[in-house]
Order: C-alpha cells, then sequence, then structure tokens
C-alpha cells in the first residue's frame, strides 16, 4: 500500500495509445478549460473571454461535477478515477520550455497558464478606407519632399491624464516589466506610492510630433535615424482642471512649435484621432484650422484623422511610449495651497466641483471688491469728520441740565459713542471716542480687502506646478533620434485670440462665440469663403489658397512645384480588379483626372459607414412616415 506504480497514471488500460485511467477526467478538465464555441454566447473564433477555472482545486472540482452528472444520467456506471492536485498541475504545458523543471510536465490538456493580454483592437468598419486615404497622402508627402523642402508632417494628441495626489503621492501607473527603478542595498525600498486614491489632480501630457518624411513609403514616419532623420517630439504639460485642451489652443501651440524650431513650410499636413478636440466634425475645429492656415500663410493644408478606435495607427501614438519611460516608477502629488484654499477643496471629489468652488471664490471675490470700494468711501468720510471732532477734545462730557437718555442722544455722534454713565444726582457722562468709527470700517476693510485677494484658481495653479517641473524636467532628459523631447510653455490666450482675429479679417462679423453649425448663418463672408477654399470629408480637410492676391495673398511655393503641392488625394474606390482592395494612389488620380469635375476628391460611395447611413436615413424617413400615418 506505500508503493504505488506510477505506470498506472499513464496506462491506455486497452483504450489505445495516448489513454489514460484519467482520459475522462482529462476530457472533462478540457470543457472547463476550453469550452466549446456553440455554449459560449460571445465567443469568436480563437478568442477567450474569461478563464474556464480559477485555480487547480476549482479545475478539479469542476471536472468532477462533469463527471458526476453524467453518472446521473446513466453514461458511467461508476465515476471515474479523479488524480490528485498535484499530478493534475502536471499536464499542462511549461510556460517556460528549457526550465529543469519542464521535463516533468506532460502537456497532456495543451493548456498553459498565462497573463491576459490588452492588446485587442475594436476595427471600424470604414478602417480600411481610412488606411487606404492616409496612404495617398503619406505617398503625395514623399514625391513632394523628395524635390521640394517646404512641406511639414506633424501629429497632435493628448497623452493619457497623468494622476496626481492631492494629499499624498499618487502612483502614475506605469510600470514597464523590464524597466526597474533603482534604490540602496538594504532598508526599506523608497519607491513607494499609493497605488490609487480618489484624487482631483491631473495633468494633461500635450504631445506634438514632427514627422519624418523618409525616401519611401516602408521607411520612417516616426523621427528617422541618426544621420538623416528630422523627425522631433515636443510636449505641453498642463492642468487637467483649469487647462483642459481645445482646439484653438491645439493649433496655437503648433503655430508656436513651427515658429520655434525656424520652420516656415508652405504645405502643412496634420494627423489627429478623431476626439472631440480634433473631430473635423465640429465647426470650431474646422475654424481654428482656417484661422491657422491662415495664421502660418500656408498654401494649403491638409488634416487627417483616423477612423474611430484606429488612433493606435497615427504616426503621434508612436511617442507615446516615450514617455512611459519618464513615467515608469514616478509618483507626483501636488504643492500645499494657503489654508483657506485648501479648506475650500477639501470635500471636493472631482475636478468639476474644483472648477464650481473656484468660480465661487471668484463671485464672492467680486462681492469683497465693491464692499472694498464702499468702505472706502465711507472710511474718506469718517476720517475727516473724525479730524474735525478732535480739536474740542469729546473724550469725556458732561451735561448736567439734560436727561440720560437726551445726553446719550445728542453729546456725541452714535458712531463714536462708548458709554453713557448717569451720576447719583442725575447728571451723564458721556465716554466717546472720535477714532472708533474710522477703527471699525478699517477692520471691515481689511476682512474684505482678504477675501478680494482670494483667487482658487490661481493657487490651484501654483501648487500644480511642482508636479509639471519635475515631470517636465523627466521628460527633458528623453531622447528620441537625435533630439531630446523638448518641452514647451503653454501658449498664451493671446495665442489664440489671435487665430480669432484672422477668422474676423475674412469676416467682419464672426466673434469667438461663433463654434456651432447653427451659428455659422451669423458670418455668411466665412461660409463663403469655406465654399471656395475648403474640401471636407469625415476624415481629411483640405484648405487651399486661391488664386486672387487680394483674397490669400500670394502662394509662396515656387512656380516649378505649385501643382503637386497644390494636389487634393481623391477619396478611394473600390479595384474591381483586385477583390478587397482599393484602387492605387495613381490609378485614383488618373481617374480624378479623367473626370469633367472635382467629384472624386468627396466622393463618399465606397465608404462603408456612408452606405450605412444612408440605409438609417432611409429608414428612418420610413419610420417617421409610419408614425405619420398611424397619427392619422
Amino acid at each position: 500500500d506505500l508503493l504505488v506504480d506510477g505506470r498506472s497514471g499513464n496506462s491506455r488500460g486497452g483504450k489505445g495509445i495516448g489513454s489514460t485511467k484519467f482520459t475522462e477526467f482529462w476530457e472533462a478538465c478540457r470543457q472547463v478549460l476550453l469550452p466549446n464555441a456553440a455554449t459560449e454566447e460571445r465567443r469568436q473564433d480563437d478568442i477567450l473571454y474569461a478563464s474556464g477555472a480559477t485555480s487547480i482545486s476549482d479545475l478539479k472540482n469542476q471536472a468532477t461535477a462533469i463527471l458526476q452528472d453524467r453518472v446521473n444520467s446513466g453514461d458511467f456506471d461508476v465515476l471515474p478515477p479523479i488524480p490528485d492536485e498535484s499530478w493534475i498541475r502536471l499536464q499542462f504545458v511549461p510556460n517556460v520550455s528549457t526550465n529543469a523543471l519542464a521535463e516533468k510536465f506532460t502537456g497532456l490538456l495543451d493548456v498553459k497558464r498565462c497573463v491576459q493580454s490588452r492588446s485587442l483592437r475594436k476595427e471600424h468598419q470604414d478602417q480600411h478606407f481610412v488606411n487606404a486615404m492616409t496612404r495617398y497622402y503619406l505617398e503625395w508627402i514623399i514625391e513632394l519632399r523628395k524635390v521640394y523642402p517646404g512641406v511639414e508632417f506633424f501629429g497632435q494628441d493628448d497623452k493619457a491624464k497623468i494622476p496626481v495626489g492631492d494629499k499624498v503621492p499618487i502612483a502614475t501607473g506605469v510600470r514597464p516589466g523590464k524597466l526597474k527603478g533603482f534604490t540602496t542595498t538594504g532598508g526599506k525600498n523608497p519607491n513607494s506610492a499609493m497605488d490609487h486614491d480618489f484624487h482631483n489632480s491631473n495633468l494633461i501630457a500635450s504631445v506634438e510630433l514632427r514627422c519624418n518624411i523618409p525616401n519611401e513609403i516602408s521607411g520612417s514616419f516616426y523621427v528617422g535615424d541618426e544621420e538623416t532623420g528630422f523627425g522631433q517630439i515636443f510636449v505641453t504639460l498642463k492642468d487637467a482642471t483649469f487647462e483642459p485642451s481645445n482646439i484653438f489652443g491645439h493649433c496655437a501651440s503648433l503655430v508656436a512649435t513651427i515658429r520655434k524650431t525656424g520652420l516656415n513650410p508652405t504645405v502643412l499636413v496634420l494627423q489627429t484621432d478623431g476626439g472631440p478636440d480634433h473631430s473635423l466634425k465640429r465647426v470650431a475645429v474646422q475654424l481654428a484650422l482656417i484661422g491657422m492656415f491662415k495664421e502660418l500663410d500656408l498654401d494649403h493644408l491638409v488634416v487627417l484623422r483616423g477612423a474611430p478606435n484606429g488612433s493606435a495607427r497615427n504616426k503621434i501614438e508612436r511617442p507615446m511610449s516615450l514617455f512611459n519611460v519618464g513615467l515608469a516608477h514616478a509618483s507626483t502629488k501636488r504643492g500645499q495651497m494657503p489654508e483657506w484654499a485648501e479648506g475650500r477643496v477639501a470635500n471636493c471629489n472631482s475636478m468639476q466641483a474644483v472648477r464650481d468652488v473656484a468660480k465661487q471664490v471668484d463671485e464672492e471675490r467680486e462681492k469683497a471688491l465693491k464692499e472694498v470700494r464702499k468702505l472706502e468711501e465711507k472710511l474718506t468720510v469718517a476720517e475727516a469728520a473724525s479730524a474735525s471732532a478732535g480739536t474740542e477734545d469729546p473724550s469725556v462730557a458732561q451735561n448736567t441740565t439734560m436727561t440720560a437718555a437726551q445726553a446719550a442722544a445728542t453729546a456725541v455722534p452714535a458712531t463714536n459713542l462708548v458709554a453713557a454713565l448717569s451720576t447719583a444726582t442725575g447728571s451723564v457722562d458721556v465716554v466717546a471716542n472720535p477714532q472708533l468709527s474710522t477703527t471699525v470700517l478699517k477692520a471691515r476693510r481689511d476682512k474684505a480687502a482678504e477675501i478680494a485677494s482670494r483667487s482658487l484658481k490661481e493657487e490651484w495653479k501654483l501648487s500644480m506646478n511642482k508636479p509639471k517641473d519635475a515631470l517636465a524636467e523627466r521628460f527633458s532628459r528623453l531622447k528620441a533620434g537625435k533630439h531630446n523631447v523638448t518641452v514647451n510653455p503653454i501658449p498664451p490666450d493671446s495665442a489664440s485670440k489671435e487665430l480669432h482675429s484672422r477668422l474676423m479679417e475674412i469676416d467682419s462679423k464672426y466673434t469667438s462665440d461663433v463654434n456651432k453649425k447653427s451659428h455659422l448663418e451669423q458670418v455668411p463672408d466665412l461660409m463663403s469663403w469655406m465654399d471656395d477654399h475648403c474640401v471636407f470629408t469625415p476624415y481629411s480637410l483640405s484648405v487651399q489658397k486661391c488664386p486672387d492676391n487680394d483674397c490669400c495673398g500670394e502662394i509662396r511655393t515656387p512656380e516649378e512645384h505649385r501643382q503637386l503641392a497644390m494636389q487634393r488625394q481623391p477619396t478611394p474606390k473600390l479595384d474591381n480588379a483586385r477583390a478587397g482592395h482599393f484602387l492605387s494612389r495613381n490609378a485614383a488620380l488618373e481617374k480624378l483626372l479623367d473626370a469633367k469635375d472635382d467629384s472624386a476628391l468627396t466622393d463618399l460611395s465606397d465608404m462603408p459607414s456612408h452606405s450605412q447611413e444612408k440605409k438609417d436615413a432611409k429608414r428612418k424617413l420610413h419610420a417617421n412616415r409610419d408614425n405619420l400615418i398611424n397619427s392619422e
């Protein structure tokens, strides 16, 4: 009984090669670990959405329950043999096949343990269409750059928010597996921080990439090689609470970056994602890009956006992993604000709550400023009255002919009254201080002035400067290609106002409040200008100067390169000769040249979502018609 023949675990038992006495149990284990696709509602292809067992013991219990059900249904007369957990563990495939321990595993279940991978991508139906359109423009950029250096390709996007602790440091959450931190040997590990916390502070890293333009489409559009590459990365750190991203800020930042690096392009291509601050469907985005076009005096501006869920294919996503190196094993905390400010935000549980409190503080400040002005006026009058009363020395006055009430009312001004004492003989001693009214007014004025000097927004920004400066220093030491990352300051408000003024040059009726489609009726001249100079598609925007110098000024691109520089790319069309593929750029351009108009620039007939939108619109029209008939 003490000795067990190990061969019994692998005995075929007359069931053929590869069989053991635990064959039924292993089959039950496979049902738990790899359920049949027909029984898994959300399973597609070879993707597993959940692990069938949480542990070896759980696997054993589930497999035993399956066998017991078969016994109860009559498939088995008795419960098949159940192996020990240690033996079950050895039926997996070893994670490291070269390990000495791997020789003990049988691999019978053909399953190995692993960590969940989060690299799945949700594919939008227009992704192939967008890929083809992007390739058209990339080939155009390469062709133009070979003969004309006045073309630039930029990418722009915001990195995920960086958490900042309010009272204690909070980890950034970036922990690359092979990138370890440093600490002294022995003692407590100083690389510690709270993993998460309820915090109201976040930083936004707005990233800009000056893309390298290779000689071939297969080359690097990132930063290029050490010798010929000219790609460069720029970043601006902003407080998410009071400095949120907006399209005019993005455009002002890009203008500042281009000028700071000494560039003066006539053709600019910008690639972004389709987020709310970059969506080409929004009128505010369109107007900001036109303002940037005018500010940089460009001849041709092209803006490309990715399909929904397809931002990973944008060139700007490449530098994001570099910033993870600077954020790895780091924790941040904002600086300490004055006691009154910390008290006001103590109960805030979101960034919006902090903004609301800041708005309340601003309202209180405005009221306090008005109060200070009123008190200053009263103080001036009181000081004049006090100066005139001081020559008669009315500090103590006696009156024996009046009653006590009369003496109290007439002896001194009420604002200077300190006390009125009645003597045994009926006389009244009135004690007065001519400086009392001014003293009270000064105290009230000083308190109001203290409230009038408060600004939670400014105090918050000062406290956020500490983590911003710390991360800026770390980012500036990162290097890609032959350039270090450049940390740029936030453009001043005047830079955004300059973009608005450029739009006012087109239409004098324009104001910064024009930011919706319904507002365009207020600016007819601007609408007319957009019709003449812009070509819109859901995933691209092209803005060009017209030949009229009075309208757009002189075209700066040299005459010999002008035709190629001003070339707009057609929308992709399906290739009938290659099922499932779009026409190449050259074939699409030939069709554009053969056409009698520019309809190929906006032809969306082969864009999947466009046909779906037409079906949805038709379905909605029919539904409205049916509802109308039913109501009658």
